[in-house]
């Protein structure tokens, strides 16, 4: 069990991240300050280091391209671990504290782990599942390969078209 908080450490941390707090008791909740990296201004979240400056601002071009035209986004996480959760569990949770729309989807990369791709509700109800194969092939071989620079921006690419398609209905 975790110790009670003082109510000024609670406030400056909840303002400090956008993580959820239980308040009830003045104790953390399971998704913690600690395990869930904070969405910067950014929307893409680089902790474990695995993308180079240069990718990082070819994947803000495209967000705010989509941001623009479509009012969706692609946020992306790459971090050294999920604490001993599923991949698809960190990417929801992760997902819901960043407040992710249904039309956003989100990119989580695990260093020497897996990946996982969090579609929001709008999307994956109409992304056909051809759609579905093309965002996950496009990341999938270049990410095994230790490649994420690579496996971000050809999911990119793909994400481009995918929304292009969805949005064009």
């Amino acid at each position: 069990m975790v110790p009670p908080i003082d109510n000024k450490v609670i406030l400056f941390l909840y303002r400090r991240s956008r993580t959820f707090f239980y308040r009830q008791r003045r104790t953390f909740c399971h998704l913690c300050l600690f395990c869930l990296p904070a969405l910067a201004e950014s929307r893409v979240t680089d902790d474990a280091g695995l993308l180079t400056q240069e990718t990082r601002q070819t994947l803000e071009e495209y967000n705010d391209q989509w941001n623009n035209k479509y009012t969706a986004v692609v946020a992306v996480a790459t971090v050294d671990s999920t604490h001993g959760r599923s991949v698809e569990k960190y990417a929801a949770q992760l997902g819901k504290a960043w407040g992710l729309g249904p039309s956003d989807m989100l990119l989580l990369m695990v260093k020497g782990d897996h990946y996982y791709v969090l579609l929001g509700d709008s999307v994956n109800s109409t992304a056909t599942d051809t759609q579905r194969n093309k965002l996950k092939n496009a990341v999938e071989t270049d990410y095994y390969k230790n490649d994420y620079d690579r496996a971000a921006l050809s999911f990119f690419r793909a994400a481009d078209v995918v929304y292009a398609q969805i949005f064009q209905k």
